[in-house]
């Protein structure tokens, strides 16, 4: 989040510059806070739907979608792993 920009434009922001869609946020779904070794993360997941879809991987190299149902197995990093565990038992 940019000085003098709240989490709803950072989100956008940065979903436009890495994937050059735009989306439309909804609400506030969970917070995340995890202690990593080097840094602290606290991570707000919105619910959002794709305004655009003409994905370009400007910072990626894959996209993936899965059912939050049966989430593909990668290796989530531990704040992640709190987010899949949110949306498979809250069926969002």
């Amino acid at each position: 989040v940019e000085p003098n920009e709240d989490h709803i434009s950072a989100l956008k922001r940065e979903i436009n510059e890495e994937f050059n869609v735009e989306i439309e946020v909804f609400g506030l779904q969970k917070k995340i806070e995890h202690q990593y070794v080097d840094f602290y993360l606290e991570m707000y997941c919105y619910d959002c739907s794709l305004i655009t879809n003409n994905f370009v991987l400007n910072d990626h190299s894959q996209i993936m979608w899965f059912d939050p149902k049966n989430p593909i197995e990668l290796n989530w990093l531990p704040a992640d792993i709190a987010v899949v565990e949110y949306l498979r038992s809250n069926q969002v």
